[in-house]
């Protein structure tokens, strides 16, 4: 059994914007193997399901989901078991999610063309106060 992990490298999300990455557990033998997920971190970063079966030359996912509500650098762990073998071999994973402020006024200036944007009506309107 093996897992495909490819997450992303550290990132910065928006307040309240769920974001996902898919981890992959995969059996390249024609035996099921069950799993089982531990996870231990921040209320801002989720892991589902938290057990399941990996078919023999099959594929089951495990959802790892980041939705901050505040400004935030959350950190998780989570283990994944295969319960179904005899020396139940555990993989561990950290992930970290950052929520940041100003990131939206960042987005909007690099989605402008770059800071000479700032310069611009059209951009400036979303940052001055009245």
């Amino acid at each position: 059994l093996s897992l495909s992990l490819s997450l992303p490298p550290l990132l910065h999300y928006l307040l309240n914007v769920r974001v996902y990455h898919v981890l992959s557990l995969k059996s390249g033998i024609p035996v099921d193997f069950s799993f089982v997920v531990h996870y231990e971190g921040h209320p801002s970063i989720s892991v589902s399901p938290t057990s399941g079966l990996v078919p023999g030359y099959g594929s089951s996912d495990i959802k790892v989901v980041f939705c901050p509500t505040e400004y935030v650098t959350a950190r998780a762990t989570f283990r994944v078991t295969i319960t179904s073998q005899y020396d139940q071999p555990t993989h561990t994973c950290t992930v970290f999610g950052v929520s940041k402020p100003g990131l939206e006024r960042d987005m909007v200036v690099e989605e402008a063309g770059g800071s000479e944007a700032l310069k611009s009506a059209e951009v400036r309107k979303y940052f001055t106060s009245t």
